[in-house]
């Protein structure tokens, strides 16, 4: 089994291997096909599981343990052939305030129809955080960010959510030094 930990490199930086500035590239240009299947009323569910497990190992090139291309090709005649989904609608969306590089955003639409958004920040050579906003139903924020995760680590997939009695959730995972486990806030 072949473990991989970020060690923090811009995957931008000029001394990037020329061969994986191009799978980035291959990387990033399917994304942008993947964000237009779902704004165009795709159904994406297919597509996602082609790059099962961890669909999220497939953005940053040093993490696809030599299969992204093969995993992306495979993934992108999967896309080529999503179905419309009926009745599909793109709502209009909103910038969140991010104080950082960001990945991995999740949203929940709470009883009242405002939302919950939370996502990672990354931060050079220091680690990560998780963090979340509540957003009206337009998806301005009505909160300032809060920082969940408390001090930088090492942060993994939040997933938000509204129990039965209206209250917000994030879960996430997060790392730091040396000890594994879960947040929650």
């Amino acid at each position: 089994m072949m473990v991989h930990e970020c060690d923090g490199s811009d995957h931008r930086l000029e001394t990037y291997a020329v061969r994986d500035r191009r799978l980035l590239e291959q990387v990033e240009a399917f994304n942008r096909r993947l964000v237009a299947g779902f704004a165009g009323g795709r159904d994406l569910t297919a597509t996602l599981a082609a790059l099962d497990p961890d669909p999220a190992r497939y953005t940053w090139v040093d993490e696809g343990g030599g299969l992204v291309g093969a995993v992306l090709a495979d993934a992108e005649a999967v896309l080529a052939a999503a179905p419309a989904l009926p009745g599909f609608r793109c709502l209009p969306s909103a910038m969140m305030p991010v104080a950082a590089p960001s990945a991995r955003p999740a949203v929940a639409t709470g009883p009242d129809g405002s939302l919950l958004v939370a996502w990672v920040e990354w931060f050079p050579d220091q680690g990560e955080r998780v963090v979340a906003v509540r957003a009206d139903a337009s998806g301005s924020p009505m909160t300032e960010p809060q920082v969940l995760s408390g001090p930088l680590g090492d942060c993994l997939r939040p997933s938000v959510a509204f129990d039965g009695d209206g209250a917000a959730w994030v879960l996430f995972g997060l790392r730091r030094g040396g000890e594994a486990g879960t947040g929650a806030g």
